[in-house]
């Protein structure tokens, strides 16, 4: 008798164990009345979807419901689920459809995609991407100001003047005695831009395939990532400068 009361709890401990399920709703989220929750994939787009009203936000955040922990496959590009308040990412989940994953506070849970299609068409969205380049975090803040005044604006990727590079560009080198390799121009790139700016605020690399490119082999071209505003004020007339990229801001809108 004993043995079979015993075995009744186990079972009934084992199938709560089971079912039992978490949602993305919790005390630590604050929805307020700008609050959205987004979806958005570069390849499932049977999955995005836009929660425009306070209400469906939190009432839906309870309704995504995860499982056991899961292991995964690495996926290139997942679903992204954003919660945005006043156009400003605040919190995002990862899922990975191919695994049926979740990544939830730094862990990964199983997940059941139908869920995403469900709100796909409760919740369509059509958007595009607009991308744009700031020169100072007071111009990108004031057209953030102005974006909020916009009905079709959706949310922003800031660029961060502190952290991220701001500018990417070539430098190319004759192949001398004095710059014999990329090492040795590396070098002197350092030894010249650090009387600029800090090392932690710029980076320099070097890609055999770009010259591989090139018809010259007598040539290294050198690629200069930099925080600040290194471009214009770098002139060296050992060296040709071209390729100049801006890192931009991406801006999210409805069509």
């Amino acid at each position: 008798m004993l043995k079979k009361i015993i075995s009744f709890l186990f079972l009934v401990t084992l199938t709560k164990f089971s079912y039992s399920q978490s949602n993305l709703y919790s005390d630590s989220i604050k929805v307020f009345d700008s609050t959205t929750l987004i979806a958005t994939s570069n390849q499932y787009k049977q999955f995005e979807f836009c929660i425009p009203r306070t209400y469906d936000v939190t009432k839906e955040l309870k309704k995504l419901t995860y499982g056991q922990e899961k292991q995964y496959s690495y996926e290139k590009s997942p679903v992204v689920i954003k919660l945005v308040t006043k156009g400003k990412i605040s919190k995002i989940w990862n899922v990975r459809p191919a695994s049926s994953v979740i990544e939830v506070a730094g862990k990964k849970y199983l997940f059941d995609t139908m869920l995403l299609s469900a709100l796909h068409k409760k919740f369509p969205i059509n958007y595009f991407i607009e991308e744009k380049v700031f020169t100072s975090q007071k111009q990108q803040d004031e057209y953030y100001l102005n974006l909020l005044k916009d009905k079709t604006f959706l949310y922003i990727v800031p660029h961060d003047f502190e952290n991220e590079w701001r500018e990417k560009f070539n430098l190319t080198f004759k192949k001398t005695e004095t710059f014999s390799s990329p090492k040795a121009i590396t070098k002197y790139l350092d030894s010249t831009i650090f009387k600029t700016i800090p090392r932690e605020k710029y980076s320099i690399s070097y890609s055999p395939f770009v010259d591989a490119k090139k018809d010259l082999s007598n040539e290294f071209t050198m690629t200069i990532y930099s925080i600040n505003e290194l471009y214009e004020n770098l002139n060296d007339s050992n060296a040709i400068k071209s390729g100049l990229t801006f890192y931009p801001t991406y801006i999210i809108r409805k069509k």
